[in-house]
């Protein structure tokens, strides 16, 4: 019988996504399912697992690849996605949107697809993201969100909440000096952010990146400077009001990133940085360092 690793969330999605049910519908599809809540503090995995399932959101996603990538290295197996959470960005991604339920019933005709990560040197205890690495005002709204209370928000209501608060920001954010290599060439300058991105969207579904491809070996480099303050306003004024489209920045593909950044608002994946003094790192692709089951 082949064998399911299930990391489950259980703070994610709703009682339709138990872990009764999750296992229960697994097994139905001729799996022997290994239950991992990812809220537990050991992590019984079966390392000999066929495939990997993880029901919840970004977090959730990021929280297994950091422990795979360091507990099973080159020997990682395919990913199922079941995305439970408020953004579900990495889903978004990998055009994912169908149910749990309709996931798990096509785990056995799903075929892998490599997925890259970003090897990252000289940050305060993170070394890899799956989704961004980046500096200004996007870090700024993580570290906002942070100190608001959402316990009886809806998902919408969060997002929606990240929206105006981003807008806010984004009205009087100081831009600052960076230094920036992309591949051998110099792209310095000041900039209200500077987004190294793996995938399309990051947060509360900014389509930065619509062309970004997470298994083609390179990222895109999303560049917003002072003068795009005005665009940045009117972007994130829209989404607020309902009104969804793909963001227009100057974007820079490259494989390898050294970033010196004079502030101290800068994020990996769904982490805030914390460092004293300016973020100095370097930044390499891994390509299909990953593989989710499409």
């Amino acid at each position: 019988m082949k064998v399911a690793n299930l990391f489950h969330n259980p703070k994610a999605g709703d009682s339709t996504h138990d872990k009764h049910e999750l296992v229960s519908l697994i097994g139905n599809e001729g799996f022997k399912c290994v239950y991992i809540s990812t809220k537990g503090k050991k992590w019984d995995i079966d390392k000999d697992a066929d495939i990997g399932i993880i029901a919840g959101g970004d977090g959730t996603v990021r929280k297994v690849a950091a422990y795979l990538l360091k507990k099973m290295k080159k020997d990682i197996p395919p990913l199922a996605l079941l995305p439970l959470g408020t953004a579900n960005n990495i889903a978004s991604a990998l055009n994912i949107s169908s149910s749990p339920g309709e996931i798990i019933a096509s785990l056995n005709k799903r075929q892998a697809k490599p997925f890259d990560i970003g090897s990252i040197d000289g940050l305060n205890g993170q070394d890899f993201f799956l989704e961004s690495f980046g500096c200004g005002i996007f870090a700024n709204l993580m570290n906002a969100m942070k100190k608001k209370d959402h316990k009886e928000k809806s998902a919408s209501e969060k997002l929606n909440d990240a929206l105006r608060t981003m807008l806010e920001i984004a009205g009087d954010y100081e831009a600052r000096e960076c230094k920036l290599e992309i591949d051998g060439n110099d792209y310095s300058g000041s900039y209200l952010m500077a987004e190294v991105m793996n995938i399309n969207s990051i947060g509360p579904n900014l389509l930065l990146s619509p062309f970004s491809d997470t298994s083609d070996g390179i990222f895109e480099i999303v560049l917003i400077a002072e003068k795009d303050r005005k665009q940045l306003v009117q972007y994130l004024g829209n989404r607020v009001n309902g009104i969804e489209e793909a963001a227009s920045f100057r974007t820079i593909r490259g494989r390898n990133i050294k970033i010196k950044w004079e502030g101290l608002h800068v994020h990996v994946d769904d982490k805030i940085v914390k460092e004293k003094k300016e973020i100095k790192a370097k930044v390499e692709v891994e390509p299909g360092r990953l593989q989710f089951l499409m």
